[in-house]
């Protein structure tokens, strides 16, 4: 073999181009290797596989010989790898020759348009990839590796695992040869992948059976199992209680330790070797069977069906026969449970009419029975048609459904639209909102308020998907209820129902539901000490209440808030705190439509809310950066100064002749909020400064001469019509503010040809006729012909 050897390196260095010789002893070195391990001969004996292995770099490695060659010496590598010492320390070539290898079959299996190369390329990659595991080293995701050979052996299993999960899984099943063929194929195939499971790490097991069972490769090995030659079937075995085992590891309730694991994979490898070897009989075995071969065969279709959707090899009638016959005398084991109801599930769910099965009732009862007395999260599986089943089967508890919907929004994170996919809707929301209005006491704390927000969770997005009105409808029906036991363990419950009844409220609410709620928020709105969301809400409520109220019996609900000791010192104390500022704005909210709803009533208090006008024009101020405060703050002002009628429960306060720089600040203050708000707003404000004017013409005469001849009234005029965001309610500011000049700003002189410059005054009224005459042609509606007016 030496002498073989030294020739043969010869011929590789004297590059010849008859490459038939080489071709020649290369077979020869190989068939003189077989012989020895067929007769049992140490391979070192026979030659020295370094030698071997230097003759092959030279031959795998350079790109110059043909395919022919380097099938040859890839053969010649396996035979190789397969009969050396894995013991002895092997320096980088052995890895480098086997990284080749791996990458020049991988090319051609992936990419040849040759059949027959492609089937052969097949073949010599999985033998590689098998015989190559034998020099690997287990992978150690804490280990630090130091020396480069032990990092070379690390990096091959990682990429035999790679190429073995990428291109010989998928090829596989599509691979077409004779029996024998196929035979030695699927050792080396099955002899890679129980070498992958002892060196790979606990994520590279993962990702392996993953990959296995989402091909189907469950199903394909147990197939095989029926016609496999005893050992290699011994072996598929093996592999196949590998790969359930490690999906069971994080799934499965018997998987908790080390040797329940182990205790776990036995099992699995001996029911697997006990099934019979006939497939027909497998039914038979699910329905009747009470050795471990039953469990193993229902645990590995269970995992099938999850990688593939696949239901061919589940069967309801074998599954009902065996749920019938569950022990009354003993407690069925949760892994025995979990993959039983899971089948049984997803056979009724897939079955076109499952309650024509004979003991179907029985079956759905006698499950029920056994999940009754067993620790459900054990038992349950996050899985759609595991809830399709409890939620559509009537037979089933109420209660054990609501557990499980219980565990499917824990594990989903609240997601309901699967749920909701499945015509489930109904259920599903009534489940819900029973979690919402109902405090279960066998729940602990930190649970329930997890239940409770994903809850929450899945009926907003009801809301979402156009369910509001109903949900809010029942809301409203829950709202008197949960109010009249208020108490601030139910902070949560309130706080959610509130939130589901602001959606809106249904017209046909009874006015006697109406009237409880508005007493019942006034109270809450009133505890200082109560969750500030929770008065938040409160508060809104009460508004829409009033609202919606208003043209049903429109003076009733109002008269009650306006009655209520301190309820309306409260909504004042509140709007006007700058510590609170969504509390605030809903007060300020809810006080302003109190103010507009007085102007239509005759309801009068003993002592009026007073408010003073520094002091709205201190919260304008304040609340300018905050849209919805600045806005209903006003709000408030436009209905005070508009509804401001003496003996009304809420007015501005009396401003004497010789204090009314409040009023002043307040116009001041608008401006300068129109200059930080942006155009949705800004109507809001030209109102305001209208009702200003208005109201110190009625009521504080001596300031219209000052307020009119304000510089502020120019700026604001002349920026808008040269932005030409000009609107309905601009224009009636505008012609107010003409008309009150014109009548109190009569002294001032008029502008004569003989004048230095114009007046702001007159630059800003020039504009205005500029806009006036623009627009005449294109504009009718009553603002504009206002102007046309003040301006003549």
């Amino acid at each position: 073999m030496g002498t073989i050897l030294k020739v043969t390196v010869c011929i590789v260095k004297s590059r010849c181009k008859e490459t038939q010789v080489l071709e020649r002893f290369i077979s020869i070195i190989h068939n003189i290797l077989q012989r020895a391990v067929e007769f049992h001969v140490d391979f070192d004996v026979v030659c020295v596989p370094r030698q071997v292995l230097i003759l092959l770099k030279s031959l795998i490695l350079e790109d110059s010989w043909n395919q022919k060659i380097k099938f040859s010496s890839i053969m010649l590598l396996i035979l190789v790898l397969e009969n050396v010492d894995a013991e002895d320390e092997w320096d980088d070539d052995v890895y480098e020759l086997s990284h080749k290898t791996l990458d020049l079959m991988k090319e051609i299996v992936e990419y040849s348009d040759d059949d027959s190369s492609v089937s052969y390329a097949a073949d010599v990659l999985c033998a590689v990839c098998a015989s190559a595991t034998r020099l690997c080293t287990v992978e150690d995701d804490g280990r630090e590796l130091a020396d480069k050979v032990s990092k070379f052996k690390v990096t091959m299993t990682k990429t035999i695992r790679i190429v073995t999960m990428n291109t010989l899984v998928p090829y596989v099943k599509t691979m077409e040869s004779n029996e024998s063929d196929r035979v030695k194929f699927h050792r080396n195939l099955v002899t890679c992948l129980n070498n992958l499971y002892k060196l790979s790490s606990s994520c590279g097991r993962d990702n392996l059976s993953n990959h296995l069972t989402a091909n189907g490769y469950l199903k394909y090995f147990l197939l095989l199992t029926t016609r496999l030659p005893e050992i290699l079937r011994r072996s598929t075995c093996v592999l196949l209680s590998r790969i359930v085992t490690t999906l069971a590891e994080k799934s499965m309730p018997i998987c908790r330790s080390t040797n329940q694991e182990l205790s776990f994979e036995n099992l699995m490898h001996r029911g697997l070797l006990d099934l019979p070897k006939d497939s027909e009989e497998w039914e038979n075995v699910i329905a009747h069977d009470r050795e471990n071969r039953a469990v193993a065969l229902m645990t590995l279709i269970y995992y099938h069906f999850h990688g593939t959707k696949e239901t061919d090899m589940i069967c309801l009638k074998s599954l009902i026969a065996r749920t019938v016959n569950l022990p009354k005398s003993e407690q069925t084991p949760a892994q025995i449970l979990k993959v039983l109801w899971f089948l049984f599930a997803v056979a009724s769910v897939s079955h076109p009419s499952p309650r024509s099965e004979q003991d179907y009732g029985r079956a759905v009862k006698r499950l029920a029975a056994a999940l009754q007395y067993s620790n459900l999260n054990d038992c349950y599986t996050h899985h759609i048609d595991l809830l399709h089943y409890c939620l559509n089967c009537r037979e089933f508890p109420k209660d054990l459904r609501n557990r499980a919907m219980e565990l499917w929004l824990i594990e989903s994170d609240g997601d309901i639209k699967p749920l909701l996919a499945i015509d489930c809707g109904k259920v599903v929301q009534h489940f819900l909102l029973v979690i919402i209005h109902v405090r279960f006491n066998g729940l602990d704390g930190s649970l329930w308020d997890l239940m409770h927000r994903l809850a929450m969770k899945g009926i907003r997005e009801m809301i979402r998907l156009e369910n509001a009105r109903e949900i809010a409808e029942i809301a409203w029906h829950m709202l008197p209820k949960l109010l009249s036991t208020y108490q601030p363990l139910k902070d949560e419950q309130v706080k959610a129902v509130l939130e589901l009844t602001n959606v809106s409220i249904p017209d046909s609410l009874s006015w006697s539901i109406r009237i409880r709620c508005a007493d019942n928020l006034v109270a809450i709105v009133l505890r200082r000490e109560a969750d500030l969301k929770l008065r938040t809400l409160a508060t809104m409520q009460s508004y829409a209440l009033l609202v919606t109220s208003a043209t049903i019996k429109p003076f009733t609900i109002f008269e009650r808030y306006c009655t209520t000791p301190c309820f309306l010192e409260e909504l004042l104390v509140q709007g006007f705190s700058l510590e609170t500022p969504e509390l605030s704005a809903v007060c300020l909210k809810l006080l302003a439509f109190i103010v507009h709803c007085q102007g239509q009533s005759s309801i009068q208090r003993d002592k009026p809310v007073t408010i003073d006008v520094q002091n709205l024009a201190d919260l304008l101020l304040n609340t300018r950066r905050s849209v919805h405060s600045s806005i209903n703050g006003m709000q408030l002002a436009l209905e005070l100064l508009t509804q401001n009628i003496d003996g009304s429960p809420v007015r501005l306060d009396e401003i004497p002749a010789d204090r009314a720089e409040g009023v002043i600040n307040l116009y001041e203050t608008l401006h300068i909020v129109h200059e930080r708000s942006d155009p949705t707003q800004r109507d809001v404000v030209y109102q305001c400064l209208q009702a200003v004017l208005k109201f110190c013409h009625s009521r504080v005469e001596p300031l219209m001469y000052h307020i009119c001849t304000l510089m502020s009234n120019c700026d604001i005029v002349s920026d808008i019509l040269q932005t030409r965001r000009v609107t309905y309610h601009f224009l009636d500011f505008v012609s107010t503010w003409l008309r009150y000049r014109k009548r109190y700003c009569a002294d001032e002189g008029p502008w004569n040809a003989r004048s230095l410059c114009k007046t702001p005054f007159e630059e800003i009224f020039d504009q205005i006729n500029s806009y006036v005459n623009a627009e005449k042609d294109s504009r009718s509606d009553a603002a504009f012909y206002n102007l046309l007016y003040a301006v003549r």
